[in-house]
């Protein structure tokens, strides 16, 4: 093995690749690469290749580089702009692949770096001899990291549903929820008009409505200007009846509960309004009825109910 990668070493300057060379060979002698390594230089015409880049490294291993096995050097500079110069090194043997990328101030210091990374490789000692040096790096921008944020938006919309009253109702709704990316979560009150229920054996008429909160959870993904994705919802809350008739009026209340699976899709129509749509199905987790006294139940909510709801929001703070 010819170099190790894992040895850490800094970029020097100009300096000390004189140095360098004036410590490894005298400068009347032009040294040679030994015959077994080749040398592929390619650069352009701000940072010409010369001769002498060969013979640096060459003084740079020295004579006691010893028999080494054949290796291919790919030595590729690159102008950045102004002065600047890019190097790519790559160096290959019949074991091992050494690659290294590194930006120089001007082109001279690159051919400079470049000298040393070659030797270095060849000949991994004559790191050792060198004093240590800070490496030039990219001066980039420090860049501020700030906590993941939530989005809130404020919702207010209507619904439209097939069967969870006596017939099909509507009724207005009002919510808060958070966004992530593609989630959406949101806690809503609704209610639905109160429907009419008839019972012909007691000449008994109620007035159905229902009054609920939601808990929901979507997941959004773009689609062109739109989010579309799947929903679910928990709804929780009561139905209300207000009776009338031959006899005494009598008012109840039950529990009703019910689950919503559906889709919903989200059209942004400004910075921080947006319209949305759903269509969902669901069922109450239990069946609640009304009846008087003892006598059969007079209605029965259905077993399953279709729901279409549709609304804006304003979104109160957007995500980072």
């Amino acid at each position: 093995m010819i170099w190790r990668p894992s040895v850490s070493w800094s970029v020097p300057a100009r300096a000390r690749i004189l140095l360098c060379l004036a410590l490894f060979a005298p400068a009347s002698t032009r040294a040679q690469l030994p015959p077994r390594i080749s040398l592929d230089v390619s650069a352009p015409a701000s940072c010409p290749h010369t001769p002498l880049l060969e013979a640096d490294v060459a003084r740079l291993v020295g004579s006691e580089v010893g028999e080494v096995e054949p290796t291919e050097v790919m030595l590729s500079l690159t102008h950045e702009g102004g002065e600047a110069h890019a190097l790519g090194l790559t160096i290959v043997t019949r074991d091992e692949r050494y690659e290294r990328h590194m930006r120089l101030p001007t082109c001279a210091e690159a051919r400079e770096a470049a000298a040393l990374l070659i030797a270095s490789a060849l000949r991994p000692d004559l790191l050792l001899s060198l004093p240590e040096a800070p490496a030039p790096v990219r001066e980039e921008p420090p860049t501020e990291r700030r906590a993941p944020r939530l989005g809130v938006w404020l919702g207010l919309g209507g619904l439209l549903d097939a069967r969870s009253l006596p017939g099909p109702s509507g009724g207005p709704s009002l919510g808060v929820g958070l966004s992530r990316r593609a989630l959406r979560t949101s806690l809503d009150a609704r209610t639905l008009l109160a429907r009419r229920s008839d019972d012909p054996t007691s000449r008994f008429t109620a007035l159905i409505d229902l009054f609920a909160g939601a808990l929901g959870v979507a997941w959004l993904m773009q689609l062109g200007a739109l989010r579309v994705g799947p929903a679910a919802a928990l709804e929780l809350g009561v139905l209300r009846a207000r009776g009338s008739g031959e006899r005494a009026p009598r008012d109840g209340t039950t529990f009703w509960s019910a689950a919503f699976v559906g889709a919903e899709a989200e059209l942004p129509l400004h910075e921080r309004l947006s319209l949305t749509l759903g269509l969902a199905v669901g069922a109450p987790l239990a069946r609640p009825s009304f009846r008087l006294l003892d006598e059969p139940p007079f209605y029965v909510t259905s077993a399953v109910t279709g729901r279409l709801t549709l609304g804006v929001r304003l979104h109160l703070r957007s995500e980072n």
